[in-house]
């Protein structure tokens, strides 16, 4: 079916059901059960270790971009007080491939240690 053809049927079928009484819709849900105070305990260390989790990616996130900004304003200068000089243009080009290589493993040390330790709060919940 085209993609035009299913759009319409979309748009069909939504205004149908606009017009029918929302009593006569059927429903499927069933209700809420109550959680005990332990599994609510336990779903909010699960929140928590997720909350931690994302902050801790995030400020990884963020130092790398940093030091990558950082590497790459120190190219620039030593780019231009360099020169000509095709030595010194290459040492720039080194020194920023080692600083750019040093980024990005401590950013992955930083990943990885942050999700070793979401799973071993994950596993401590259970």
């Amino acid at each position: 079916m085209s993609s035009m053809k299913r759009s319409l049927l979309s748009v069909g079928i939504a205004l149908s059901l606009c017009a029918i009484p929302v009593s006569a819709h059927a429903t499927t849900q069933t209700p809420p059960r109550p959680q005990s105070s332990a599994a609510s305990a336990r779903q909010a260390a699960r929140d928590a270790a997720k909350a931690a989790l994302q902050a801790t990616l995030a400020e990884a996130q963020n130092g790398r971009d940093l030091a990558f900004a950082d590497a790459n304003a120190n190219l620039q200068q030593s780019l231009q007080a360099a020169g000509k000089d095709k030595v010194a243009l290459k040492a720039a080009r080194d020194a920023y491939k080692a600083a750019a290589q040093g980024i990005i493993a401590a950013y992955k040390q930083a990943i990885a240690t942050a999700r070793t330790n979401y799973q071993a709060a994950l596993a401590a919940i259970k």
